[in-house]
């Protein structure tokens, strides 16, 4: 068995909390998740992930895990995946975080994209 066979960047379909990666496409929310506070700016990319386009070139950090890595409650520049990549010159920050989500999760959404992003480093948190 295969599992890209399943899991394609096309079909891939989180349904987390009331978002799915289709609405959120493209688009800047001040709301994500728990956080209904209205003071933090969420911009998604083309994927639907929040992070730089998928077209941008430089040194490509893919980082998953579960709301604290998409970084609920914290403006775009301040995830740590954002902040760490900010660090490397050059570097381009995919946040593959997702509230609300599995370590499956993580795995499939890593498997799902990875071909796909071609990234230089991987970093994951696991959630508890």
């Amino acid at each position: 068995m295969n599992p890209l066979e399943y899991w394609k960047p096309e079909t891939f379909e989180i349904s987390s909390f009331h978002f799915k990666l289709d609405e959120r496409k493209g688009r800047t929310y001040r709301t994500s998740g728990s956080d209904n506070t209205g003071l933090c700016l969420y911009t998604y990319n083309e994927l639907g992930f929040r992070g730089d386009s998928i077209k941008k070139e430089g040194f490509k950090v893919m980082s998953l895990g579960c709301s604290n890595t998409e970084g609920v409650a914290v403006n775009d520049n301040e995830t740590w995946p954002a902040r760490f990549t900010s660090l490397i010159p050059n570097g381009v920050n995919f946040n593959f975080g997702t509230g609300g989500r599995s370590n499956d999760f993580i795995v499939r959404c890593l498997l799902t994209y990875y071909d796909l992003i071609k990234p230089d480093l991987v970093l994951i948190m696991y959630t508890s």
